[in-house]
């Protein structure tokens, strides 16, 4: 029997689902956007060549209508440089909107494959599986419950507006077609309105249904963190390891020739024999509690501790346990040593 789904999903599952580009996504919360931001760069666009397309439009019409039905209507390419000169920016605005309301609801990641052909796709059987599944019963509703809300806010707004349109006989053609592109613009923007509001709540039961798609078992919960922080037996084999080279490093202490310190955050265990090694080896370092323990079993051990900070850093910092000091060291490490030997040779004639 399968492990039920019943952790929530870790940050490192999101991140890995996000990055397969599977996020809460709710298509008509872009849409709703989208008309939005369409709606008011129409309406900036349009406030400025209103009196220009109107003028156009009835001097087209008087000119077909009433003083010449044999002239051809005039300023048609007025008209297509207006609509030229909307277009441009009106989809610009509409480009940038779909990017991101897209972005704000799953983040600004490209993800190639999904741009990728799948035969499911574009199978017919495959299609009508998921009409006829819950989920696009539930798509299907969506679209009514849109069309619903749609047709009764146009009605709100036309019942509200009954007296002009019945008194818009007795107008003239300018102010009729003000008040009727008025009226337009209102059940547009009254029904956008409604759309967002609809895709905000249509965007919430995509997140919490896409959160409970990506929900975890307990086992790969213990597997995340098994590969976040290791292996328990290959964690204990490390500090096993570790463990057994700082108690060699510590027999080691006990051969060196000096200890150099910086006095108290840093300690370097130096051993150098002119016979059998080309230059000085450090046998151990240690840094706080470590140096600390390296002076003490030096102490114990009788060997020479000598203060020089800068060195001591220095070789620290760049010499690993076991390796040769760098030959720019040389000086002050056998500057170190001389003094070590004098004080050996002072004891030993003592």
């Amino acid at each position: 029997m399968a492990e039920e789904r019943t952790e929530a999903p870790t940050p490192k599952r999101r991140e890995e689902v996000r990055k397969r580009g599977q996020t809460a996504r709710s298509q008509d919360l872009t849409t709703a956007i989208v008309l939005l931001a369409g709606l008011y760069t129409i309406k900036i666009l349009a406030a400025g060549v209103l009196d220009r397309l109107s003028g156009l439009l009835v001097g087209n019409i008087l000119a077909v209508g009433v003083l010449d039905k044999s002239a051809a209507p005039s300023g048609g390419t007025s008209v297509i440089g207006t609509l030229i000169a909307i277009l441009p920016p009106l989809l610009g605005v509409l480009a940038v909107a779909a990017v991101v309301a897209s972005g704000l609801q799953g983040g600004f990641i490209f993800v190639p494959g999904l741009l990728t052909p799948k035969s499911e796709r574009v199978n017919p059987l495959a299609g009508t599986k998921r009409i006829l599944s819950i989920q696009g019963l539930l798509t299907a509703g969506k679209a009514l419950a849109k069309f619903a809300i749609i047709a009764l806010v146009a009605t709100t707004v036309i019942r509200s507006h009954l007296a002009d349109l019945a008194a818009i006989g007795a107008v003239e053609l300018m102010p009729a077609a003000r008040l009727m592109m008025g009226l337009i613009w209102e059940v547009l923007f009254k029904s956008a309105m409604a759309m967002l509001s609809l895709a905000i709540l249509d965007w919430l039961w995509e997140r919490r249904r896409f959160l409970n798609s990506i929900r975890m078992t307990k086992k790969e919960i213990a597997d995340e963190a098994k590969q976040s922080d290791g292996d328990p037996h290959i964690r204990a084999q490390m500090r096993s390891k570790r463990q057994q080279f700082l108690q060699q490093m510590m027999k080691d202490v006990r051969r060196a020739d000096v200890v150099v310190t910086n006095p108290t955050h840093f300690a370097v265990a130096i051993q150098y024999n002119p016979e059998s090694m080309a230059a000085p080896i450090v046998l151990a370092k240690g840094q706080d509690f470590l140096a600390l323990r390296i002076r003490e079993v030096a102490a114990a051990a009788r060997v020479p501790v000598m203060e020089n900070p800068p060195l001591a850093r220095a070789l620290y910092k760049l010499v690993k346990v076991g390796h040769p000091i760098p030959p720019h060291l040389y000086v002050a490490v056998a500057e170190v040593l001389a003094f070590v030997y004098r004080l050996k040779g002072r004891r030993r004639a003592a």
